[in-house]
């Protein structure tokens, strides 16, 4: 299981690096800004529930990723 949490924690980390790294290259071609709208669609509910569950896996499963680095089996 520490494994798995390990493996979607990296994912995850990388999805978050990735859509940071488009924001920042987006409001770079927009002239220095950027508006981001959380509920344009109605989906800000659905979001925050989403961070308060990947939220605790990103930390947990970043801290199972250095536990394994430091003492693999």
């Amino acid at each position: 299981m520490k494994r798995l949490i390990s493996l979607i924690a990296v994912f995850e980390a990388f999805a978050l690096s990735v859509f940071m790294i488009n924001i920042w290259y987006l409001a770079r071609l927009n002239g220095q800004s950027i508006t981001l709208r959380i509920n344009a669609y109605g989906e800000m509910w659905v979001e925050y529930v989403l961070w308060l569950v990947l939220t605790p896996v990103l930390v947990l499963g970043l801290h199972y990723t250095i536990e394994q680095i430091r003492a693999p089996e």
